[in-house]
């Protein structure tokens, strides 16, 4: 890829700053593409250990590949123990529906039901019992993690092959916008438009080839919500 980008922007593969700019300029796109979407091939399992009456749990760390990778987001249909699904909250609503999630002197000992995040702290609505506990030892959610930056030249991004060309790019607008080359505008529509194909041909294929919608997933490094492309 950097060679592309290289031979779109004019720069040398054996300029040392030239490549760290070629680097630089892949990284934001796949930072760009990264945000563009819920995209499968960033979705992960975790799992948190509970705890009898402790209802916070901070983000658990996230070993992908042998490499660490931050928790951006978390499907809010997904949270899940054993033996059943916990409905979330949204952290604005959570203080209007009900003061026990501010305060936990009264938020009670029982069996969770629902859970929002406060300061990227999972938090249950309750204290979870030493029953519910010894029944449903951990907790399950599906996450999305944040794509590490390309830093070695046999580094491979996590993005499949076969949508690479919409890496370069968005690395050919970044590298016009900053060379202030004439047409950089339209390098980043059409950058917009190979998103939007992408998003229509990545998504996952249930059951008679029936293309799964997005899911519902909260940004947790306040990126917006929202799966339009802008």
């Amino acid at each position: 890829m950097q060679t592309e980008v290289a031979r779109y922007s004019r720069l040398q593969m054996d300029n040392a700053n030239h490549v760290t700019f070629l680097k630089f300029w892949l990284n934001r796109a796949q930072e760009a593409v990264g945000s563009e979407h819920s995209w499968w091939f960033l979705q992960h399992e975790f799992s948190i250990a509970l705890t009898a009456d402790d209802r916070s749990y901070p983000f658990p760390d996230s070993d992908i590949d042998s490499v660490t990778a931050d928790l951006e987001g978390i499907d809010q249909n997904s949270m899940r123990t054993k033996g059943r699904s916990l409905g979330f909250i949204w952290p604005s609503q959570a203080d209007r529906l009900s003061r026990t999630w501010t305060d936990q002197s009264v938020a009670g000992t029982g069996t969770p039901q629902w859970f929002s995040i406060v300061r990227e702290i999972i938090m249950l609505d309750k204290f979870p019992s030493t029953g519910f506990v010894t029944n449903n030892p951990t907790l399950y959610f599906r996450g999305y993690i944040r794509m590490a930056d390309l830093s070695a030249d046999e580094d491979i991004s996590v993005v499949p092959k076969q949508y690479h060309d919409v890496l370069v790019q968005g690395a050919k607008w970044r590298a016009y916008e900053r060379q202030g080359v004439d047409d950089w505008r339209a390098a980043q529509a059409l950058y917009k438009d190979m998103v939007r194909d992408m998003i229509t041909r990545c998504r996952p294929v249930r059951g008679r080839g029936r293309k799964v919608g997005a899911p519902d997933v909260f940004k947790i490094t306040g990126r917006r919500s929202s799966n339009v492309v802008n």
